[in-house]
């Protein structure tokens, strides 16, 4: 296993150190392992932009306030085509309010943003379901 530091969080020295393995494309916060693929690294986003994944991990870069949209899944099984069970992990790797927009109560089945908390590099899982992604877990993201 070959890991690289991500860049650091100029605004938050107490922020977790986050590495990226070359091998397997897995992102990883110092001290934790990670062993599946649901953690590669499928699209980095340096600016303003749209998510145009619906699985794997996405790190946000852009230096300032980032302006992200995010597609809505796919409702139904994904062995029907749908995308009931992807997981998506969006990763702040700059510690900024960058905020994440979905359709109409696409997230959590009643809200259209996600938003970092600014000074905190942040994750935040989304599992879609039924059309909407639903945060499973996050640290330094509100929806």
């Amino acid at each position: 296993m070959s890991l690289r530091k991500l860049p650091a969080n100029s605004n938050d020295p107490t922020s977790p150190r986050m590495f990226i393995d070359d091998t397997t494309g897995n992102i990883q916060a110092e001290g934790t392992v990670v062993s599946d693929t649901a953690h590669i690294v499928e699209q980095v986003i340096p600016g303003d932009g749209a998510i145009s994944v619906k699985a794997g991990a996405v790190i946000l870069t852009k230096g300032t306030v980032a302006a992200i949209t995010i597609p809505s899944p796919k409702v139904g099984l994904q062995s029907a085509g749908g995308d009931d069970g992807r997981v998506l992990y969006i990763v702040n790797q700059t510690g900024l309010a960058h905020v994440v927009t979905a359709a109409s109560n696409g997230l959590n089945g009643n809200k259209t943003t996600l938003t970092f908390t600014a000074a905190t590099v942040g994750i935040a899982i989304l599992v879609a379901y039924n059309g909407k992604w639903y945060v499973s877990v996050s640290s330094g993201a509100l929806a």
